[in-house]
């Protein structure tokens, strides 16, 4: 089932079919820094230590959680201005990939289109 989003206007949105909630903007949009897995896995247990808009559960998301905001029927644009399938609710500017919390072998990782 797709996605409905709600912008909750503390710099998250939300999932409300997965009852998922994202940060509204990534690690590069909010600190103009790409983060290596052990940085972005450190970012999101910092904003659990500090409550980030009265949540203390952040982690980085599983790999079917982060397919749910894969969707071709929506249209946004990367800090390249290339085309990403994500919905305008988040805004434009991210870097194109994300991380996830299952662990890996050297440079294995996923990538779906």
């Amino acid at each position: 089932m797709k996605p409905i989003y709600e912008d909750n206007g503390d710099g998250t949105i939300t999932d409300t079919v997965n009852n998922l909630t994202w940060l509204r903007e990534d690690s590069w949009q909010k600190e103009t820094k790409w983060f290596s897995w052990d940085e972005a896995n450190d970012y999101a247990i910092n904003l659990g230590g500090i409550k980030f808009a009265s949540h203390n559960d952040w982690r980085l998301p599983s790999i079917v959680e982060a397919q749910t905001l894969y969707d071709t029927d929506k249209e946004n644009y990367d800090k390249y201005g290339k085309r990403l399938y994500l919905d305008s609710i988040f805004p434009e500017g991210p870097l194109p990939t994300i991380w996830i919390h299952e662990a890996m072998l050297g440079n294995e990782g996923y990538i779906f289109d």
